[in-house]
């Protein structure tokens, strides 16, 4: 996340005249982007509002709140020419940056989608009320942009419901959950998500939720909460299996 530095609603500002070489070179440039394709597109955005523990409390303990933003971006070229996204809150100058080196790729149903979670603020305070944008660009530069407004009242006093727990029980996995959805989710030992299933509010039985094979490789659960009305989500604190 940065300040300032992010894609403009307005045209860069004028700059020198290049000599006539440098020029003919500049024209040729230009003609052969003019010719390379059309702008990518932005078929489909998903966003939410996320918390995220940042302790151990009793009641789920506090949480700071991130953004969670995915793009469903065609490009002519393919998938690969599109070089970066960038989340942008213009009214409070800040930026996030999402490209190939942290940027997660989705695809689904013959769509692909780019984005990213855990977008924060860097003291991990209340994130900017109001609009976003969406910056799509590809390696020509052609960009293509989508807003989404993130209502004041969103979250406006903490998670509309406690954080999820997650507790580990020779075999059992024990949820306690107030939130419309829940899901159990399931890391390896380096990790990485395994799975993310349905699981109800009490007592689950892992190997029944996540199959044998998984449930074995399960090193760390957590749960995840979610109210699709409100898209707002939280996740409670990992805990080992025991």
């Amino acid at each position: 996340m940065r300040r300032a530095a992010r894609p403009s609603r307005r045209a860069a500002g004028g700059r020198a005249a290049p000599g006539a070489p440098a020029l003919v070179l500049a024209l040729a440039a230009a003609l052969l982007v003019s010719c390379g394709g059309d702008p990518p597109e932005i078929l489909g955005l998903e966003w939410r509002l996320e918390y995220r523990p940042m302790d151990q409390g009793p009641a789920g303990g506090a949480a700071y709140e991130s953004l969670s933003v995915f793009a469903n971006v065609k490009d002519p070229d393919g998938p690969e020419d599109l070089e970066a996204l960038w989340l942008v809150a213009d009214g409070a100058e800040l930026s996030w940056t999402m490209d190939a080196s942290n940027w997660t790729r989705r695809e689904e149903a013959g769509e692909t989608w780019f984005g990213a979670a855990a977008l924060a603020m860097p003291d991990f305070g209340a994130l900017p009320r109001g609009e976003y944008r969406v910056v799509a660009a590809d390696l020509a530069g052609r960009r293509v942009e989508r807003p989404f407004e993130l209502p004041r009242e969103a979250g406006g006093g903490g998670p509309p419901y406690p954080l999820p727990r997650v507790t580990w029980k020779a075999g059992k996995v024990a949820v306690d959950s107030a939130w419309p959805e829940t899901l159990i989710l399931a890391y390896d030992g380096a990790g990485a998500l395994l799975r993310g299933v349905a699981a109800r509010a009490g007592d689950n039985e892992l190997a029944a939720l996540l199959g044998a094979e998984d449930a074995g490789r399960a090193a760390t659960l957590a749960s995840y909460g979610y109210d699709p009305a409100r898209r707002i989500g939280a996740y409670s604190w990992k805990t080992e299996k025991r």
